[in-house]
């Protein structure tokens, strides 16, 4: 049944209530502001009165619906067992002096299932140049039109926080130019001055012609520690995997490829797909091999892994599989070997073949199932 008597800011309320038809918003700000708490509240509010809704994870270091390093989104499930919360607990902030403070990763795992994901390859969006960057503007946008089609009336965007000034400026601009929100909500804190990032980055949001409110970050928030999200990414992996099975591969079969957000390509020439030659890794540069004779010139040529070269991909390495039923998205995984060769662990739809593999520098230490760093 959907949550009832949310409380959420008065200027976001007022906005809303003025939108008829399908609505989408971003909320934006730095770590540790309650920006996904935020998130779902808005989207349990706006499922409250009577629109399906859906949130699009951006948090990929911090992941509420899907695994970290994806984008992922998923709709508001309205039997949810939640409605032994108290509404007072659901306000923004807490409007009662010693009410429960409910986190929104606590909201996302009782009410959002993930619906799909996009890959990013990381649990950050910054390094590797612009690549990063490009992948999460792509799987927001992704993810907003596959939400769309599956029915959501509302969407609600959650981003990764404003960690770096420059950096997660751009990120930001990019992704709602991507998205088109109707409206973003700028989470900002108390000390913000008018040099701060909140300010410059809605001052540039507002004119690109993006609606902006200002609205206090949560009182409640408490800064997490190191540990605390290694821990959370930790418990994300070892929830998806709990709907995951292995799956082993015929690297015969099975195209691999490198992530083209990642590092750099692993490539073969047609020489060397006639040879025992290795796969070529151009490294942390992304620099490409001299093309083979014949090739386009000055045109990148990228090929697919060497079965050999795929063998030597490291356990627990991060991949992701073409989703057959979103066209687009991804479904995370993680490559494992054992003594009977390599597997994939990931929740595929049944019958479902592996034909095409997308390969990461994303690690993460796994042991009989589940996931123990990462």
């Amino acid at each position: 049944m959907p949550l009832m008597g949310i409380e959420i800011p008065e200027q976001i309320a007022g906005f809303l209530e003025n939108i008829t038809g399908r609505v989408r918003i971003m909320v934006v700000g730095r770590p540790d502001t309650g920006k996904s708490t935020l998130a779902f509240l808005l989207a349990s509010w706006l499922q409250d009165r009577g629109r399906t809704c859906a949130v699009v994870d951006c948090d990929i270091g911090q992941a509420d619906i899907g695994p970290p390093g994806f984008v992922s989104y998923g709709l508001i499930n309205q039997s949810a067992p939640v409605a032994n919360m108290r509404a007072d607990s659901m306000s923004w902030g807490g409007s009662r002096p010693g009410t429960e403070r409910i986190e929104g990763s606590s909201l996302a795992r009782r009410s959002i299932s993930r619906t799909g994901s996009y890959l990013v390859g990381d649990v950050s969006p910054y390094g590797r140049g612009d690549a990063r960057l490009l992948a999460m503007v792509a799987g927001a946008s992704a993810c907003v039109e596959a939400a769309e089609r599956d029915g959501a009336e509302a969407v609600v965007v959650d981003t990764t926080g404003l960690a770096l000034f420059s950096e997660g400026i751009r990120l930001k601009c990019a992704k709602a130019d991507a998205v088109r929100p109707d409206v973003v909500v700028l989470l900002s804190p108390v000390s913000g001055g008018r040099n701060s990032a909140e300010e410059v980055l809605g001052h540039l949001l507002e004119a690109q012609g993006h609606n902006v409110l200002r609205v206090p970050a949560s009182a409640e928030a408490r800064k997490r520690s190191p540990e605390e999200r290694r821990e959370n990414r930790i418990r994300q992996w070892n929830r998806y995997l709990e709907k995951s099975s292995l799956h082993r591969l015929d690297l015969g079969k099975v195209h691999v490829f490198r992530w083209w957000a990642d590092s750099g390509f692993l490539v073969r020439t047609e020489e060397s797909s006639q040879s025992s030659l290795p796969a070529q890794d151009t490294g942390a540069h992304g620099h490409l091999p001299v093309p083979p004779a014949g090739a386009n010139a000055g045109a990148p040529y990228v090929g697919l892994v060497l079965p050999a070269a795929a063998r030597s991909v490291s356990h627990g390495t991060v991949v992701a599989i073409p989703d057959p039923h979103l066209r687009g998205l991804h479904i995370p995984g993680i490559w494992v070997t054992d003594e009977l060769g390599p597997g994939i662990l990931a929740a595929l739809p049944p019958q479902h073949k592996i034909e095409t593999v997308w390969v990461t520098s994303y690690q993460t230490l796994i042991s009989r199932g589940r996931v123990m760093s990462g």
